[in-house]
């Protein structure tokens, strides 16, 4: 009976043990020193020429007594790319390679990108630094002052050769055929290339846009990336673009006159109204004012007392205007906030949950 007993000790000895050693198997990333102080890499490329790509590789190294196992890796800017496998582990005393690319498309000045790479198992996260200048060679967005259709103001982007490079010639441009009319010509100056922009004279009304590519027979960046930007006015546009009601000393309901212009001066008919979130808002077609410009008042209902103290809509508004039909929106945003920059904001960055539903 004895020995039986001390079989069976025997037997969960050995269990305990072989448990223990597959425990100590599975945690063993997370039992022993883990790197704790956040360490920063950074690479300094100086001044490079405008649209290249930087390209850098990082080392990660494990100076502790543990693996660590990478987990997300972020950059902080878009133009930023740097990959690495999910759950690589870097053992102690190992290092791991992870190449980094910083895209200058676009950019001038100073610029400073980071990537950090977090660890899964809890260690302090790595800093990777990308740092310089990018040199402007040319005016890489261009931005038209509001006009009307039918008129084709022009802009000029003059593209230089540079130093240690044969002389400039642009072999293709990329762009909206629907937008705009770009061509290029020789510049004023030996070596130098004039891209000359214009709307086209039957662009479609608002604001119109263009990431235009020239390509060149530049070596080293061979295409060039300009932005274009232009609004062509419509035949009735808001006099203003946002409006913020707030409600009155006497808690009465508050409303303003919201007016929109025939900018061509044609005859505005058929014209209606309506606006999002019809319990809170409405939206009444008032008499034309002496010059022919539309008005539309726009009120709040308070209704019983609302849980929010923001409420976003969009008023819009549909008219025949020298017989072409045409809508114009408004941003609407009544608040109990107090008149201060940060109100100001909520209704310049639209009405984004202006179609929500109503929670009240």
């Amino acid at each position: 009976m004895r020995t039986a007993v001390s079989y069976v000790l025997v037997a969960a000895a050995g269990l305990i043990a072989w448990s223990c050693g597959q425990t100590g198997a599975k945690n063993e990333l997370n039992s022993r020193p883990k790197i704790t102080e956040r360490r920063t890499q950074t690479f300094d490329f100086g001044t490079a020429r405008q649209g290249v790509t930087i390209e850098h590789t990082f080392q990660l190294t494990n100076p502790g007594t543990a693996p660590v196992k990478v987990g997300r890796v972020q950059t902080t800017c878009g133009c930023t790319a740097a990959k690495v496998e999910k759950n690589t582990v870097i053992e102690p005393g190992k290092s791991l390679e992870l190449p980094v690319k910083l895209n200058l498309r676009g950019k001038k000045g100073a610029i400073e990108s980071k990537v950090i790479v977090n660890y899964a198992d809890g260690a302090t996260p790595d800093e990777l630094v990308l740092k310089g200048a990018a040199a402007e060679e040319y005016t890489p967005s261009v931005d038209f002052t509001p006009f009307k259709r039918g008129e084709q103001p022009e802009q000029i982007v003059t593209l230089a050769t540079y130093p240690g490079q044969q002389p400039l010639a642009v072999s293709h441009i990329k762009f909206d055929t629907q937008k705009f009319d770009i061509t290029s010509r020789p510049g004023a100056k030996d070596g130098t290339v004039d891209v000359v922009i214009k709307p086209r004279p039957d662009a479609p009304f608002g604001s119109v846009a263009d990431q235009i590519v020239v390509t060149t027979n530049d070596a080293d960046a061979p295409d060039k990336f300009i932005l274009v930007r232009a609004h062509v006015t419509k035949p009735l546009e808001a006099v203003v673009r946002q409006v913020v009601l707030r409600p009155g000393a006497d808690g009465e309901p508050v409303s303003t006159i919201v007016e929109f212009k025939s900018t061509y001066g044609d005859p505005v008919s058929e014209v209606t109204a309506s606006i999002t979130r019809e319990k809170r808002f409405t939206a009444t077609i008032e008499p034309d004012a002496p010059d022919g410009t539309v008005r539309v008042r726009v009120a709040f209902r308070p209704g019983d007392k609302a849980k929010k103290s923001k409420i976003p809509a969009q008023l819009r508004v549909r008219a025949s205007v020298g017989g072409v039909e045409v809508e114009e929106h408004v941003g609407v945003l009544y608040t109990t906030e107090p008149d201060t920059p940060a109100a100001k904001q909520q209704v310049e960055a639209g009405d984004a949950d202006a179609h929500e539903t109503d929670r009240f």
